[in-house]
């Protein structure tokens, strides 16, 4: 599942993704991954808001209990994002990444459903699912 990130009001051109893979609905679980592009998407926050979007999607529509998500030890704004959205480091694959010469870690968050729904309550976020929670069948 990728949908593409674009700011409201602004041109019509997509600034980024957000991207579900290795899905598990019987299990309840994915992978995310995200990416905003170009300068004017640097520091704007879409990406998180982007991602926290996907998340309640994921959560509500799809039934998603865990998502996980990798990143690069030398990418402090995706570290950043993923802790905005309450993601926490769960794991370090020691120099899994070679960058500029370097050798570098890769770090693994996650984030857990009841983690998902305590951040949406204190942000009052809304339902996103495709019919209300007590009326699932």
């Amino acid at each position: 599942l990728t949908l593409l990130v674009q700011p409201v009001g602004d041109s019509a051109e997509p600034v980024g993704f957000v991207r579900f893979h290795g899905v598990s609905l019987g299990e309840g679980f994915a992978f995310l991954e995200s990416a905003v592009t170009g300068v004017r998407g640097l520091r704007a926050g879409w990406g998180v808001e982007a991602s926290r979007l996907a998340l309640a999607y994921a959560m509500d529509a799809l039934e998603i209990r865990r998502v996980e998500a990798k990143v690069y030890a030398y990418n402090v704004l995706s570290i950043n994002a993923l802790r905005r959205n309450g993601f926490r480091l769960e794991g370090r694959l020691r120099e899994a990444r070679t960058y500029g010469g370097q050798r570098w870690d890769i770090l693994v968050f996650a984030i857990l459903e009841g983690e998902m729904r305590a951040q949406r309550a204190r942000e009052r976020f809304p339902y996103m699912g495709f019919w209300p929670p007590d009326a699932r069948p």
